[in-house]
């Protein structure tokens, strides 16, 4: 069994200005019932945040993703799938 870092309720992250969003929701497979979600696979850190997401198909994400407004700028609010 993994120890867990953070709380089931940080699974969602938004983070303003300081995750390097790579994703392209135009170019990536939409979660269905959602259109301003789309999946993308996130490489996690040390805290289990998602950060570098991609874009990808429904069968290789690891998260769902959207963007968000935050001051001046879109940041992503990603979801763990699972």
């Amino acid at each position: 069994m993994k120890p867990r870092i953070v709380s089931p309720a940080a699974a969602g992250a938004l983070v303003c200005g300081g995750l390097l969003a790579t994703a392209l929701p135009a170019a990536a497979d939409q979660v269905p019932g959602e259109p301003d979600r789309f999946y993308a696979y996130c490489s996690i850190d040390v805290f289990g945040f998602p950060w570098s997401c991609t874009e990808t198909d429904a069968g290789h994400a690891s998260h769902e993703c959207s963007y968000m407004p935050c001051g001046v700028d879109l940041s992503l609010a990603c979801e763990a799938i699972g």
